[in-house]
């Protein structure tokens, strides 16, 4: 009936119609009303989308992929919201901390203007610059509005797309993430399934990340023209705050020692982390951690499933390391570690076991052949010269990254 209706009121004519927002990627929907609208040369319809697939599926033939607005642009939307209604005086004490409140907009009008109304009922300077010094997740009134609009997306994701883009939280932010890393990480946690070959697993971890891109959850997506696996993409600072904001629900702990800031559920510093919360803990990344508060984690580490490490002044690793059972990724990067210990190999379970970076290391355990489970071993050092030959028969789909000088032990 509506269809019909559609059809009637543009036949024979040259109409322009819009729609806007649309989220359906269903070819088979699409396809009736495409019949109906026969109108005269030069008609057209314009789709506005959030996902790249839905302007392929319903036959679009120029895309245009809208850009990030400037810092400058940005600043006129914060500040003629912002400022308004305010004295010349006011707008000049408060300017300077406010364009960089705009630069952390990272060229989203929606986060601009989110900002501006804030800053409106805010009058002091001290207020504007604890604004700046504030995580954007910590802003309840702009990550309301902003991550209402970035949720619409997220829920539209099947429940292992949510699961896959959460895992991004471990990442910091302007870093540039190899795809196959992110692939490693879902293998961890079961996303990807570890009782696949290598090629399904990674057809399968493909498929998953070009839904997430298609989504603008990642951008800068750089491909290798001679290397299909070799892919490099970025998040945007905002994304990275709302994946930061989920991550309360997958468990996952990140300290940065530097910052000393931590998170885990409602983003707590490590000071705040409850013991029955760590032991719930299923991803623990920390950088720049001491010795002594890496052992008192790791005693009640009972779940984790992926343990990231990154350049952390760490002489040796904690013996207690070997009873992490669930392990499954073991990342140890940039750090002046001479050896590991043996109580490595009980992690039987471990996938992948990344020591890149790590100049000091001379060899592996002994009885690094017992991980029978281990898909990915990356090393990338000359000093690292020495291995168990028995790995190499046990794990026959090891995929062994980028190592030198490779002398097996006798």
């Amino acid at each position: 009936m509506l269809l019909q209706r559609v059809l009637d009121h543009v036949s024979g004519k040259k109409f322009l119609i819009v729609l806007d927002d649309v989220w359906t990627e269903d070819y088979s929907k699409w396809e009736p009303l495409k019949s109906c609208l026969k109108g005269l040369p030069g008609s057209r319809v314009l789709v506005t989308t959030r996902s790249e697939r839905v302007a392929r599926v319903m036959g679009s033939h120029e895309i245009q992929l809208l850009g990030y607005l400037s810092d400058a642009d940005c600043w006129s939307i914060l500040s003629g919201i912002a400022f308004a209604g305010r004295r010349k005086e006011e707008r000049e004490k408060l300017e300077g901390v406010g364009i960089k409140i705009a630069m952390k907009c990272k060229g989203l009008p929606l986060a601009a203007r989110s900002m501006g109304s804030m800053l409106s009922f805010r009058n002091s300077l001290r207020e504007w610059e604890n604004v700046l010094e504030s995580p954007l997740w910590k802003l309840e009134e702009v990550a309301e509005e902003v991550f209402r609009v970035l949720n619409l997306s997220y829920c539209d994701l099947s429940p292992v797309l949510k699961s896959c883009f959460s895992c991004c939280a471990i990442y910091p932010k302007h870093v540039s993430i190899h795809m196959r890393k992110l692939f490693r990480i879902w293998l961890a946690h079961g996303y990807l399934s570890s009782k696949e070959q290598v090629d399904e697993v990674y057809l399968k971890g493909l498929k998953y990340f070009e839904n997430l891109a298609m989504r603008s959850f990642f951008q800068d997506v750089r491909r290798d023209n001679h290397d299909e696996s070799n892919i490099i993409f970025k998040i945007h600072d905002l994304v990275q705050d709302f994946a930061n904001f989920l991550s309360k629900s997958e468990h996952c702990f990140i300290m940065d020692g530097r910052r000393e800031s931590g998170q885990h559920s409602s983003h707590q510093t490590e000071d705040d982390l409850s013991l029955d919360n760590i032991r719930k803990v299923r991803s623990f990344s920390a950088r720049y951690i001491s010795q002594d508060m890496l052992t008192s984690y790791l005693i009640h580490l009972k779940r984790v499933r992926l343990l990231s490490l990154v350049s952390c002044n760490l002489k040796e690793l904690p013996q207690e390391i070997g009873e992490l059972i669930h392990l499954r990724y073991l990342e140890l990067r940039n750090i002046p570690v001479r050896k590991l210990p043996e109580t490595v190999c009980n992690l039987y379970n471990l996938q992948t076991l990344d020591v890149e970076g790590c100049e000091k290391l001379s060899a592996l355990p002994q009885g690094i052949h017992k991980l029978i489970n281990l898909r990915h071993l990356l090393m990338y050092t000359p000093r690292t010269r020495r291995a168990s030959p028995r790995i190499l028969t046990v794990n026959r789909s090891l995929d062994i990254g980028r190592i030198q000088s490779w002398k097996r032990r006798k």
